[in-house]
């Protein structure tokens, strides 16, 4: 459907980007599909990607992913009665799984909730810009205010696709897979091998000699990922010790750099945001992806 739709929009080429649980089907995508890769600057981008719970060590979703698979094929329908009855009725501000109503988890006791917290302002946010409201979307207090909202408009929609995505990144059932029949791989780190001969093999068809970039945003404070899971995905991508590799990597950085002879993988922990508004332009991230998907396919280069 992907290539269909890009030459419907006559669109040769793309730099995908995800959140969250995105990044299963962005990484499918990568697989099947290297040639809509730019052919001389290729570049990806993943925030806050997903990652299973053995991984990450997140109590509620190793708990969660315990239940039977029949029950979590109810998320979306379970969800939407605790946010109807349930949380009104304790006086809870948000969601089943919001911002302001987390579990309680040693990677978070110690940070204060960014989305309570004051909003920092990025050079974008800090024009004063106004919606065709007239919002002032520059003023942190109503941007934070706004953000109280996110979650009644959320349930508002049909949310039947989000049980189908909960038994896929729990993987409940097992006979759920993250891959497509055609293109196996269990997990990241068995993804990233064959992404690499991937790429090498459609270099080697095109005539290509192409590296791919690969930008990863992690939240500084993440309920659905934690610290262990985000370090497990930054590891994933460590190359082979090899003379055609290199790897500069320490678990303490804010920023990571892994270097391979078919990618270029960075990734950096953006300070003061969380999963869920890990994107949002006060923090930043998404200003700096939108600037490297730009950089990445300059106007004077003919494709």
């Amino acid at each position: 459907m992907v290539p269909r739709l890009l030459k419907h929009l006559s669109i040769p080429y793309v730099s995908p980007a995800s959140h969250s649980g995105g990044s299963i089907y962005l990484l499918n995508t990568l697989l099947a599909y290297p040639h809509l890769l730019h052919p001389h600057q290729p570049y990806v981008c993943l925030f806050a990607p997903w990652v299973r719970p053995v991984h990450s060590k997140i109590t509620l979703w190793q708990v969660t992913s315990q239940l039977p698979a029949p029950l979590i094929g109810k998320f979306a329908s379970l969800a939407k009665a605790v946010n109807n009855n349930i949380v009104p009725l304790i006086g809870m501000s948000g969601s089943f799984v919001s911002t302001n109503s987390r579990p309680i988890h040693p990677a978070t006791t110690a940070r204060a909730s960014s989305a309570s917290a004051e909003v920092p302002r990025s050079p974008a946010s800090s024009v004063g810009l106004q919606d065709s409201h007239g919002l002032a979307l520059g003023n942190p207090e109503i941007v934070k205010e706004l953000r109280k909202h996110i979650t009644s408009l959320l349930f508002a929609e049909n949310l039947d696709g989000v049980s189908a995505d909960a038994q896929l990144f729990l993987n409940r059932p097992r006979a759920v897979p993250w891959c497509s029949p055609s293109m196996l791989w269990s997990d990241v780190d068995h993804f990233v091998p064959l992404l690499s001969k991937i790429l090498e093999e459609d270099d080697r068809l095109a005539l290509h000699n192409r590296v791919l970039n690969i930008d990863t945003f992690h939240a500084e404070s993440d309920h659905m990922v934690g610290e262990k899971g985000r370090q497990w995905f930054d590891e994933c991508w460590l190359p082979g010790r090899s003379s055609t590799s290199s790897a500069r990597s320490n678990s303490f950085e804010a920023v990571k750099q892994f270097t391979h002879r078919s990618y270029y993988y960075q990734s950096e922990a953006v300070k003061g945001a969380d999963h869920d508004l890990l994107m949002d332009p006060a923090f930043g991230a998404s200003e700096k992806w939108l600037q490297r998907v730009r950089d990445a396919v300059p106007r004077h280069v003919e494709v």
